[in-house]
């Protein structure tokens, strides 16, 4: 039986302003650098300015305009906070993500609220698809692996979850992951 649902933030919950400015700013010869700042803040190895600051470096874009892409083009995907609003009535929720800061600095206040355990990269030392990630998330829960299932636009993330014993969901939509739910007794009459 499913007890707690965790969401993935940038993908899922919300646009993913990162990709939104590597899209934009990334040059073939710098995505490694990139790649790799963003893999030190997402540990929590690098704080976020220094992150900005990096990125700032390697690409010649402005810290304030790094910082404005990443931050400000993140949008909350309204219908699916709107479709965890009612699974919370039911299900424990959490959320599990790539990140190199809190991510009350991506929502508007009282977004988050919803969601009981937050496990972020940066504050654990440890990034999906790691199985390590999925492992804290649940020993911070008392929730055991099948009794959870994971939600995520990456399918690598999700093949993460799965060797941690979680059900995964490659997320693509609402309709799509209502009827993935619902093939895992997911309770959706509301």
């Amino acid at each position: 039986m499913i007890k707690e649902i965790i969401f993935d933030c940038f993908g899922v919950l919300s646009q993913d302003g990162w990709m939104a400015f590597y899209k934009k700013y990334a040059k073939p010869k710098m995505m490694d650098d990139l790649h790799a700042a963003n893999e030190l803040a997402d540990k929590g190895i690098m704080s976020y300015q220094e992150f900005l600051q990096r990125v700032s470096d390697i690409t010649g874009v402005d810290k304030a305009i790094v910082h404005k892409m990443i931050t400000t083009s993140l949008h909350p995907n309204e219908e699916v906070f709107d479709f965890a609003k009612k699974l919370s009535k039911q299900y424990s929720l959490g959320i599990i993500s790539n990140v190199g800061s809190p991510l009350e600095h991506y929502f508007p206040t009282g977004y988050l609220d919803i969601f009981t355990e937050q496990t972020l990269s940066f504050k654990v030392g440890s990034v999906k698809p790691s199985k390590e990630i999925f492992e804290i998330h649940l020993n911070n829960t008392g929730i055991e692996a099948n009794e959870a299932v994971f939600i995520d636009d990456r399918e690598v993330n999700c093949d993460g979850a799965k060797s941690a014993g979680l059900n995964a969901i490659c997320f693509k939509n609402v309709n799509q992951l209502v009827a993935e739910l619902s093939k895992l007794d997911v309770k959706i009459n509301f």
